[in-house]
C-alpha cells in the first residue's frame, strides 16, 4: 500500500501525481546519493582502552533529549571504537572546525593503531578529548541499541566545551565544507 501525501509539488505547484506513491525499492547507492544532500557536522568520537586512546570518524551524531541532557551516535556495529565504547561506558564527541579537516580523514581511513599520531589531546575524567575543537561533550554510555549493522550509543552527557566562535566542518555532497559562524560572518 502506496502512502498517502497532501500538498503540491515544491518543483511544479501541481497536486498532480502526488496522491498517492508507490513503494519502491531502494539500493545502496541511490539511498547514499540521497543522503549526501544532508549536510552533517563532522565529528570525532573518542574512548580510553588499556592501549591508549581510540577513535574514529562520525557523521551521524544527534542531540536526543534535554531531560536528561542526552546524545545518539551511530557507530558501525563490532568496530574498533565501538567495542571498546560498550566496554569502558564513556566517551567523547569531537566537533571538528575547519582547521582539522585533515581529521575527518585521518579517523576514518588510517590505521586504527595510529589515528592520534600528531593529534593533541587532553584527559576529562579519563576520556581523550580533542584539541582545538568547535565544541566536545563528554558522555556516560547510557545504552547500546543494535540497529542492522550499526549500534546507537545513548550517552548521557556530563561534561562540555563550546569554543570561541569559529568555523565547523561540515560534510555536503561527499565533500568537507566550512560553516561559518554568525560572529565570523559579520566581521
Amino acid at each position: 500500500m502506496g502512502a498517502v501525501q497532501r500538498g503540491t509539488d515544491p518543483a511544479s505547484g501541481s497536486a498532480e501525481g502526488l496522491a498517492v506513491s508507490r513503494p519502491t525499492s531502494v539500493g545502496a547507492a541511490g539511498f547514499r546519493a540521497v543522503m549526501a544532500e544532508f549536510p552533517t557536522f563532522v565529528t570525532v568520537i573518542t574512548v580510553a582502552t588499556v592501549a591508549g586512546p581510540a577513535g574514529c570518524t562520525a557523521n551521524a551524531v544527534m542531540a536526543l533529549s534535554l531531560d536528561p541532557v542526552s546524545v545518539l551516535v551511530s557507530l558501525a556495529s563490532g568496530g574498533r571504537t565501538e567495542r571498546h565504547i560498550d566496554h569502558c561506558g564513556r566517551f567523547a564527541v569531537n566537533l571538528l572546525n575547519w582547521s582539522q579537516r585533515t581529521l575527518a580523514y585521518q579517523f576514518a581511513e588510517s590505521d586504527p593503531r595510529r589515528r592520534f599520531d600528531r593529534v593533541p589531546y587532553a584527559e576529562h575524567a579519563g576520556v581523550p578529548i580533542l584539541g582545538g575543537t568547535a565544541a566536545t561533550l563528554v558522555c556516560r554510555l547510557e545504552r547500546s541499541v543494535p540497529a542492522w549493522d550499526h549500534t546507537l550509543l545513548i550517552g548521557l552527557v556530563e561534561w562540555t566545551r563550546l569554543a570561541p566562535p569559529t568555523t565547523a566542518l561540515v560534510h555536503h555532497r561527499r565533500r568537507q565544507h566550512p560553516l561559518h559562524s554568525e560572529t565570523e560572518s559579520q566581521s
